[in-house]
């Protein structure tokens, strides 16, 4: 299975290779999952290659995004404690942006 991932995160050049830069704002990363994978178990691995990813959206040792980020998947915002128990399907595009406060 293939999915989509997008880092809304401004990680630009930090997040490497094989990410693709759109913008300095977001990254892009075709990936190839196995049959019943979920969410956690896909942030996991990414965040074990690309140490940008455990740095500022996953921790991969309590299998969860940090508190200060919002997850899609296919344009839709799930619940942050219910989405990394989510399975995968083929075609998924899980989108991770960064919650901010301002004026």
């Amino acid at each position: 299975m293939r999915v989509k991932v997008e880092l809304w995160m401004g990680l630009g050049k930090e997040a490497g290779e094989p990410f693709g830069s759109a913008s300095g704002m977001c990254v892009k990363l075709d990936v190839d999952v196995d049959e019943g994978s979920t969410v956690r178990d896909l942030f996991g691995q990414l965040s074990e290659r690309y140490p940008p990813v455990s740095e500022r959206l996953f921790e991969r040792q309590k299998g969860e995004f940090h508190p200060d980020v919002l997850v899609t998947i296919n344009e839709r915002i799930v619940n942050r404690t219910k989405v990394c128990d989510l399975h995968l399907n083929d075609g998924d595009k899980l989108a991770v942006f960064p919650l901010q406060v301002g004026g």
